[in-house]
C-alpha cells in the first residue's frame, strides 16, 4: 500500500523527494522529472525512470539531473553502451576538472568493456589536453590508461598503438621515464611506415640503452 501511495503521487506529479542540488545542478522541473525521481529513488524502478530521463534529454540534452541519474542507473546496471553514451554527453557539457574524471571513466569502459579502442584513445588523450590537470592525478591516470591501451592493441592494431605511443613518448621523456620512452619507440618502430623510419627509431632506442639504461 505504501508503494501504491507513492505511485499515486507520481501520477499526480507531487514532489515528495529531491536529489541533492549543487550550484551547477539543473533539476528537472516538469512533472516527468518528478515522476522519474520518485520511480528512481523511492520505488527502485530504474528501468522505467531511465526511459523518462531519456525523454527529458530529447528536449533538454544538457539537463544535468537526467544525465547524472542515467549515469548512475546505467553504471549500476552494467549497461555499458548506454553508459558510454551518457558519459560522452556529460563530457560535452562539463568543465575541465569534472571533464577529466568523466573522460577517465569513459575511457575505462571503452577499453575494458566495449573494446572501443579508438574511443578509449580519444577519451584518455582528451584528459592530457585539458588545462589545469597536469599536476593532478587525472593526468597520470590518463597516461597509464594510454599505456594499457598500447599493450592491449599493439598486436591487433599497431597503427593505433603507435599513435598512442607518439602521444605519450614526450611525456614519459619529461618525467625521466627512459624505459617507458624506449617502450613507446619500440611500439612506433613495429608500426613504422617505411624501413628508413624504422631504422631511425631503432637507432634512437639503441642510443638510449647505451647512454641512459646502461644496457649496450
Amino acid at each position: 500500500q505504501a508503494e501504491d501511495g507513492i505511485r499515486d503521487h507520481c501520477v499526480t506529479g507531487v514532489q515528495t523527494c529531491a536529489l541533492p542540488i549543487s550550484n551547477d545542478f539543473s533539476p528537472i522541473s516538469s512533472p516527468d522529472g518528478r515522476t522519474a525521481r520518485l520511480l528512481d529513488t523511492h520505488l527502485s524502478e530504474h528501468s522505467e525512470a531511465a526511459q523518462i530521463y531519456e525523454k527529458v534529454l530529447e528536449l533538454e540534452p544538457t539537463n544535468t539531473e537526467a544525465l547524472t541519474r542515467l549515469d548512475a542507473i546505467y553504471e549500476q546496471g552494467k549497461a555499458y553502451e548506454k553508459h558510454a553514451r551518457i558519459l560522452g554527453l556529460r563530457v560535452a557539457c562539463s568543465q575541465s576538472r569534472e571533464q577529466a574524471s568523466l573522460r577517465l571513466r569513459l575511457g575505462q569502459i571503452q577499453l575494458d568493456a566495449l573494446d572501443d579502442y579508438r574511443g578509449a584513445f580519444e577519451a584518455y588523450a582528451g584528459v592530457l589536453e585539458l588545462p589545469d590537470v597536469a599536476a593532478e592525478g587525472a593526468f597520470d591516470s590518463a597516461l597509464y590508461g594510454l599505456d594499457d591501451l598500447i599493450e592491449t592493441v599493439k598486436t591487433s592494431n599497431p597503427a593505433l598503438a603507435a599513435e598512442a605511443a607518439t602521444l605519450v613518448e614526450p611525456i614519459w621523456s619529461r618525467k625521466g621515464q627512459t624505459a617507458k620512452v624506449v617502450g613507446a619507440k619500440e611500439t612506433r618502430a613495429a608500426a613504422a611506415g617505411t624501413p628508413a623510419e624504422r631504422k631511425e627509431l631503432l637507432k634512437e632506442i639503441s642510443s638510449l640503452y647505451d647512454t641512459e639504461l646502461d644496457q649496450p
